[in-house]
């Protein structure tokens, strides 16, 4: 028997497309990824809840894992202006890399990847190092950043 529209977008949102950084798809998540993926005059997911807490259905592989996801008030101070500098030695392939700023910027490009962190003035992180430009939390990476430093996540 084939697979209805509906049926084909749930479990696409089961298998990660409304997971958030964490890997973890909520309920709230699932339908998010549900009412976006129907169009106007298409049928329309209806959502009625009534629970004390919204539960996880499924945890797929998190953009960040959480022990990264920890280090945000390590590298980050929690002034929303705040700017983390950046040069040329954090990137890998840089004539002179130190090999001490290399490790936290394939992590700060993990947080680019998952919207946590954006670099400042330029489109890439490596553009960033390479220009001895910064990078700064996203407003996602500075509500993480938060529940990090609460030790929430």
């Amino acid at each position: 028997m084939g697979q209805g529209r509906f049926s084909y977008f749930l479990c696409a949102a089961l298998d990660g497309g409304a997971a958030d950084v964490l890997g973890n798809v909520g309920v709230i998540g699932a339908y998010a990824y549900l009412r976006e993926s129907f169009g106007a005059g298409e049928q329309t997911p209806t959502f009625k809840c009534n629970v004390a807490k919204l539960h996880r259905l499924r945890r797929c592989y998190p953009a960040v894992s959480r022990e990264e996801m920890m280090r945000l008030p390590d590298l980050f101070d929690a002034d929303p202006a705040f700017r983390m500098p950046l040069n040329p030695s954090y990137e890998r392939t840089a004539p002179q890399p130190d090999p001490v700023q290399v490790e936290p910027f394939g992590m700060l490009q993990r947080y680019r990847a998952a919207k946590l962190v954006e670099p400042v003035d330029v489109p890439h992180m490596y553009d960033a190092a390479m220009a001895s430009k910064s990078c700064r939390l996203t407003a996602l990476g500075r509500h993480y950043r938060h529940l990090a430093d609460r030790k929430l996540l």
